[in-house]
């Protein structure tokens, strides 16, 4: 699999960092989530995508995935990484590829091998030594509300990510829909809960660059390039067998 969406997610725990000194959850989450929309419109306008659906039915089709992703899994996130360590969000919050891989075989029946169960317990191992800061035995969690946020967030993740891997439609259209329901949810939280955007301390500049970073960066250029690998993936599995 092309390591790139790798690359740009290898920058987010700092991003999520930084931008969580200027925004309050919900705050990066309503700027990050818009400017990931308007990047997948954009990208969708420029590569020449066809509707293959009504709108009516692309938006019934992607009503779960956006309750999923982007509202619930990272609003949950964002909320984890504030009460955090950024190495021990990350960490927590990467057990999604464990998550995932079970999900697979429970949902989709894929072939599990030994090395498969080796690697598995050798990355939560390594989840646990990190978030507990090696007191591996007492298992004693600086925060427990926030490492079992991170931790959730991976179910939600991999989730969204069977979902979309039983989804037919062409990836730029699944993603585009996804996100623009997703803001409308964030949004209209956001106006019933009356939360702030901006903590009290913050400079509108970097809060709103930091925002769009995470939008950009985070969501929507890497999700194209995630979802394409595993297009391919899927696609050179089919053509070895």
């Amino acid at each position: 699999m092309p390591p790139w969406p790798f690359l740009a997610w290898s920058s987010v725990s700092t991003a999520f960092k930084i931008s969580l000194r200027q925004l309050t959850p919900i705050g990066l989450l309503l700027i990050s989530s818009l400017s990931a929309t308007m990047f997948l419109l954009l990208y969708k306008g420029l590569s020449g995508s066809e509707e293959e659906h009504s709108f009516s039915s692309n938006l019934r089709q992607s009503l779960a995935p956006a309750l999923l992703n982007p509202f619930f899994y990272y609003l949950v996130l964002f909320v984890a990484y504030s009460r955090l360590r950024a190495q021990e969000a990350q960490a927590l919050n990467y057990t999604w590829a464990i998550v995932l891989s079970l999900f697979s075989i429970i949902m989709l029946r894929e072939r599990f091998r030994f090395k498969d169960l080796a690697a598995l317990i050798i990355s939560f191992l390594g989840v646990i030594i990190i978030s507990t800061k090696g007191r591996v035995f007492s298992l004693d969690f600086d925060d427990a509300l926030g490492t079992a946020l991170a931790a959730g967030s991976s179910i939600i993740w991999a989730l969204y990510w069977i979902i979309n891997m039983r989804d037919r439609r062409e990836t730029i259209t699944k993603l585009s829909y996804s996100f623009g329901l997703g803001f409308v949810f964030i949004l209209l939280t956001g106006f019933l809960l009356r939360d702030p955007i901006f903590l009290p301390q913050s400079q509108m500049a970097v809060a709103l660059i930091s925002g769009i970073y995470v939008g950009i960066f985070e969501m929507g250029l890497t999700f194209v390039l995630w979802m394409r690998a595993l297009d391919l993936a899927k696609a050179r599995q089919r053509f070895r067998t």
